[in-house]
């Protein structure tokens, strides 16, 4: 706002057009590191296409494992859920989420700091079979792992 007041008061447009284009010229360089990628997070940029492909709708909410950084959930152009370990590990966690509308579970590896300690993430990876009751909730919904690469693993909350 006093900048544009004190353009108000420049005597020739040219000097007016030099200072607003300085103003303009110093706001993107000051944000351009948000034109970009991060290296950190360039693993995910396939995020969206790995859920479009495993069924998974735009609406569905999903969760990941990204601290308090939203960033997957932008790559994944879905709404959700992102916190820590373990917030997301807390007993019935997973099922008032799944309450609340929860489908798809994304299981960041390394890119926000520890990946989940395997003895957690074993309640995870076993495919569901009366053999193993924990890969199921309280609300007996089967978790399944969908997909896995380098920077995320995929679970899906069966039906």
């Amino acid at each position: 706002m006093a900048a544009g007041y004190a353009l108000t008061f420049c005597k020739t447009q040219k000097i007016q057009h030099v200072l607003l284009f300085i103003i303009i010229a110093e706001n993107v360089l000051n944000w351009q590191h948000d034109f970009r990628i991060k290296s950190a997070y360039a693993g995910f940029e396939k995020l969206e296409t790995h859920l479009d492909s495993l069924g998974a709708s735009r609406k569905d909410l999903i969760f990941v494992n990204s601290k308090e950084v939203p960033t997957t959930l932008y790559f994944a152009h879905r709404k959700g859920w992102c916190n820590h370990n373990d917030w997301i590990m807390a007993p019935g966690r997973i099922d008032s989420l799944s309450q609340l509308g929860l489908k798809w579970v994304v299981l960041a590896k390394t890119a926000f700091g520890e990946p989940l300690p395997a003895q957690q993430l074993s309640i995870l990876k076993t495919k569901p079979s009366p053999a193993f009751p924990r890969s199921r909730l309280a609300n007996n919904r089967p978790i399944i792992q969908r997909f896995e690469n380098d920077y995320y693993q995929i679970y899906s909350l069966g039906k």
